[in-house]
């Protein structure tokens, strides 16, 4: 956010035609290169389409159409906590820990929601790491404590600038936005999701039924980026039924669903021509959304 500020008193322009020409741009730039890096380790073939697919889902569009600054800033930040958690617990060394830890407790500086969530993410990982691979707990358990406690440490030491800590602005945004009776609402917060809240532009039903591919035969044994996608998956599945709207829209925003539709399309590798119509359409739906979007 600091380099945000310093970049807007440099270029002569006003605050919001900097964020418009400018930040903006700049921060969605970053989440292809984020996506590509969280990917190449375990996936190198599938890396660049997943890079491409970032345009047509809700964190290039939705940031654009709704200006999620704090939130787009965040997502590169939180992807490389995660790429050096994963490289934590397979390696054990301090480099990989002492990485993701930095990034984490940087996405807990910048956008609370998106740290408590990312936070959540890792533990699942890590549970599923034990439960799948049944080797040395204790010290996977002792690694993501050294990663998640920092990040922790720090937004409890920001109460001295801010009340209240950022644990409890989560959970009472998550409390007051989460009930049962969502679950009796789930068709009218869904229709207002896909349609009408951030311009309907959340979801992408192309984009969807390639994750959902990838989702049914992704691996969580043998990959760990299958894992740790596994790990999304569930997290956000205990969530998403009981939240409303806003909460549902900000679950899929923070997903790196664009993985998943990559290994989706990469499952139609044999027939080229759908694999080059399906990329088209997607190109050809995210042009046609931005230029349809209405700005002030």
């Amino acid at each position: 956010l600091m380099t945000l500020y310093i970049i807007d008193k440099i270029i002569p322009l006003n605050t919001e035609t900097t964020l418009k020409l400018v930040t903006l741009p700049l921060l969605v730039s970053l989440v292809p290169l984020s996506t590509y890096t969280l990917t190449k380790p375990w996936r190198k073939k599938e890396a660049p389409l997943a890079a491409l697919l970032t345009i047509p889902t809700a964190q290039v569009l939705v940031s654009i159409y709704a200006g999620y600054h704090a939130n787009l800033l965040t997502i590169p930040i939180l992807y490389i906590a995660q790429t050096h958690t994963i490289k934590a617990l397979e390696q054990q060394n301090w480099k990989n820990t002492t990485t993701a830890s930095i990034a984490l407790t940087a996405t807990a500086l910048t956008h609370v929601w998106t740290w408590q969530m990312g936070t959540a993410i890792l533990i699942m990982y890590t549970v599923l790491t034990i439960i799948l691979e049944k080797q040395k707990p204790l010290k996977k358990i002792g690694i993501l404590a050294l990663i998640i406690t920092p990040s922790i440490i720090t937004d409890t030491l920001r109460t001295k600038l801010q009340q209240p800590t950022g644990i409890t602005i989560a959970y009472n945004t998550v409390r007051g936005k989460t009930s049962l009776h969502n679950l009796y609402r789930l068709g009218l917060n869904l229709n207002f999701m896909t349609n009408i809240y951030v311009g309907g532009y959340t979801v992408n039903w192309l984009i969807l039924l390639l994750a959902t591919i990838a989702a049914i035969t992704i691996n969580p044994k043998e990959n760990p980026l299958d894992r740790l996608l596994t790990a999304w998956l569930i997290t956000i599945s205990i969530i998403f039924p009981v939240a409303d709207s806003v909460i549902q829209s900000r679950l899929l925003y923070n997903t790196p669903i664009q993985i998943l539709a990559a290994t989706g399309l990469n499952k139609l590798k044999n027939e080229k021509t759908i694999e080059t119509l399906t990329i088209l359409t997607l190109m050809t739906h995210s042009l046609r959304s931005t230029a349809n979007m209405l700005f002030p």
